[in-house]
């Protein structure tokens, strides 16, 4: 599979999910074996759900044979929690 669709399948699986398509300005930056997201959530709970979402698609298609090696998944993620106003 390309780094190309790649990319597209795992913004697919991000659409996909409801807590991690809360991810805001989400990248996803694949270069060589490894895999950066970046964007802003609003909890650490957000930031862990897309994650797992993104690491379950890998495992699942490395056990078929579409995603012929390992990544290492480096999650930039930056959790910004809403101020409460009075």
């Amino acid at each position: 599979m390309s780094p190309e669709t790649l990319e597209s399948e795992l913004h697919r699986v991000v659409r996909l999910s409801s807590h991690a398509r809360c991810v805001r300005d989400l990248s996803i930056l694949i270069d060589g074996d490894t895999i950066t997201l970046q964007g802003r959530a609003a909890s650490y709970y957000q930031k862990q759900v897309l994650q797992h979402a993104i690491l379950d698609y890998l495992q699942a298609h490395r056990n078929n044979g579409l995603v012929g090696r390992q990544f290492l998944l480096q999650n930039s993620v930056a959790v910004h929690y809403a101020e409460k106003t009075d």
